[in-house]
């Protein structure tokens, strides 16, 4: 019987019909089933949480307006929080590998945290966010870096100590001009998240060899030049917005075998995934006849994964928030831009090994009419994540979206400025940084 109301549910949610709605439906079908054959069950059942409603209602009550509280002060520290946008402008030739904006990173991730107890519940402090992105404008690519304006000069200075020929200037939000109107525009999202284990890493550009120096330049190949390449692929009244939202992970977990003992909870799930590969045992059997247990050699890819893991120990990690929007003129708008250019996006960085980065959240596929009556809920969520974008909200309220686990090495590996090697035609670049004149200058 079970098999069979769960194969009808299956098959319904097959046919396009929320999960949510199958299981309300379920539940009203079966108090009305049940309150046939024998009403006084539902009444005992209702009088039950009426008894402990005085039990369990305050403590519930105070936990929601902890959260609330919590809400409200976040909300007021952000709106008196004025936000910078800086575009970092690509000169002609970067002789940098990616291990730059490795370093870049590293050094952002030592910034204040939230600050003390009574900072975080009554001033609602919150770690500094930095957002990374990339707009293509009809395939011309602009690189942005959006963050509080108290940290301009701190991200200045990360950026210039390893890319000292680049230009940062102060621009004005690119976003604030763009108000959604589903008479006008058409605009979908994307989310991206690690398939695995935040503790195993994607293919970085150490394993693609991407910081060492070839004999010649051209044999040097970076893995995200495709990801520029289909950002830049676009034409009239056509956008690519693409945000990676980052902070410093604090994240933690009780150490096994403890009650107070805390770690950090990716190194403590790296160190699991290293204790299984290793604690793997194997039964010989001796010459003399005699059993033997021992612990099996690992194989290549299991040796693979330990240096890999291995490699996350060594690192702090980043929370990362990856988020790309695909905004057109309704004349303009091509529905092959999202798959496979968009849900494949990271595709370089696959491994069946390793990790891998794949979509987690973006619109819903609606196939039958039912799902999305006059397109009101698409419209609904183009609405919300272009807000989303507008706002670089990945970690707090209104937008807690999930997230991923990564380290600095992973980070830039996904996102640094492209070299002379990245022959993308949408990429404008600068000559050479702009410097002063110099100070014995005859006059």
């Amino acid at each position: 019987m079970i098999k069979i109301i769960l194969s009808i549910f299956n098959y319904l949610h097959g046919m396009g019909f929320h999960r949510v709605l199958l299981m309300s439906i379920s539940y009203f079908i079966l108090f009305i089933a049940i309150y046939i054959q024998n009403k006084y069950i539902l009444l005992g059942a209702l009088l039950w949480i009426i008894v402990l409603l005085p039990l369990i209602g305050p403590p519930g009550m105070l936990v929601w307006l902890a959260n609330a509280w919590l809400r409200y002060v976040r909300s007021n520290f952000f709106f008196n929080k004025d936000k910078v946008v800086l575009e970092v402008k690509i000169p002609r030739i970067i002789m940098k590998s990616p291990k730059a904006m490795e370093t870049v990173f590293n050094g952002l991730m030592v910034a204040p945290k939230e600050g003390t107890f009574i900072a975080r519940w009554w001033n609602g402090s919150v770690r500094p966010t930095y957002s990374f992105e990339i707009a293509s404008f009809e395939g011309e690519l602009h690189f942005y870096v959006v963050t509080r304006a108290e940290f301009k000069g701190y991200v200045e200075s990360n950026i210039y100590a390893q890319y000292p020929d680049v230009e940062i200037i102060e621009v004005e939000d690119y976003t604030s001009g763009l108000n959604y109107d589903k008479n006008k525009m058409e605009a979908l999202a994307i989310e991206y998240g690690l398939a695995k284990s935040d503790a195993l890493p994607i293919k970085t550009y150490v394993d693609y060899e991407v910081d060492k120096i070839p004999s010649k330049p051209d044999q040097r190949v970076d893995p995200l030049s495709s990801v520029f390449e289909t950002l830049a692929n676009l034409g009239p009244g056509e956008m690519y917005w693409l945000q990676l939202v980052m902070r410093r992970d604090k994240d933690k977990r009780r150490k096994p075998g403890t009650l107070f003992t805390f770690e950090h909870r990716v190194h403590g799930e790296a160190r699991d995934m290293m204790e299984k590969l290793y604690g793997k045992m194997v039964e010989t059997t001796l010459p003399d006849g005699s059993k033997y247990k021992g612990a099996t050699k690992l194989r290549p890819h299991e040796e693979e994964q330990i240096e890999a893991l291995s490699k996350t120990l060594e690192h702090d990690g980043i929370d990362v928030g990856i988020r790309l929007l695909y905004i057109a003129k309704k004349e303009s708008f091509k529905p092959e831009r999202i798959a496979p250019p968009m849900v494949k996006l990271w595709r370089e960085f696959k491994s069946g090994v390793l990790n891998s980065i794949k979509p987690t959240k973006g619109h819903p596929v609606l196939d039958y009419p039912w799902q999305d009556f006059n397109n009101i809920r698409a419209h609904h969520m183009s609405k919300k994540f272009i807000d989303a974008y507008k706002r670089r909200s990945f970690f707090y309220h209104p937008y807690i979206h999930r997230y991923s686990v990564m380290t600095p090495e992973e980070v830039a590996t996904i996102y640094h400025y492209p070299t002379e090697e990245t022959k993308t035609p949408g990429l404008p670049r600068i000559q050479s940084k702009k410097s002063e004149a110099p100070a014995n200058l005859p006059v």
